[in-house]
């Protein structure tokens, strides 16, 4: 990667979706009910992301996956980071489904995944489960409304890239780390 042109070359090639690459993956995922495929594959490359983000590669830490949500998504990512790493990221990576949280005050929060858009309103939110009489909560994720801010994060990390040199240098040697 010579210069910051390489690089947005890079992203919109290889994760904009524009010519191939990972969101066309999702998309025919999210058309074929792909479950928890979608989001276990929206952590995976968050995190490679963030290593390209941070400068860090394969190195990157949980931190560094928090402050790729907290500066390239919505808000509410900043606030439910730690919990969506935690439930998605790691249930999805090391036990095929998301995990539960036992919190502080005894209540339990856990997970829901819909692949209905109709459900965007819902994305991120904290919500009781309606059957369940205990203290049960769900973080929930709206599949399609993910992948959109997902796709909006790739734009604004291309824009960062051009209008920041420390996030080009970074990027450049984070992408080397992965090399």
């Amino acid at each position: 990667m010579k210069n910051s042109a390489d690089v947005i070359k890079y992203l919109n090639e290889n994760w904009s979706g524009k010519v191939g690459g990972p969101i066309k993956t999702l998309d025919i995922l999210m058309e074929n009910s792909g479950y928890f495929e979608v989001p276990h594959l929206l952590m995976t490359y968050i995190e490679y992301l963030s290593g390209l983000y941070s400068g860090k590669g394969s190195q990157c830490k949980y931190t560094d996956v928090q402050e790729y949500l907290s500066c390239h998504f919505p808000s509410k990512y900043k606030e439910t980071s730690s919990w969506l790493i935690y439930l998605y990221r790691h249930g999805l990576v090391h036990q095929y489904a998301p995990k539960s949280i036992k919190t502080d005050n005894r209540k339990i929060l856990s997970w829901y995944i819909s692949l209905d858009s109709s459900e965007a309103k819902q994305h991120l939110t904290i919500v009781k489960h309606p059957k369940k009489l205990s203290e049960v909560y769900h973080l929930s994720i709206c599949v399609p409304e993910f992948v959109r801010d997902f796709k909006s994060s790739i734009e604004m990390f291309c824009n960062d890239i051009l209008n920041n040199s420390n996030r080009f240098n970074c990027f450049v040697c984070g992408y080397e780390k992965y090399a």
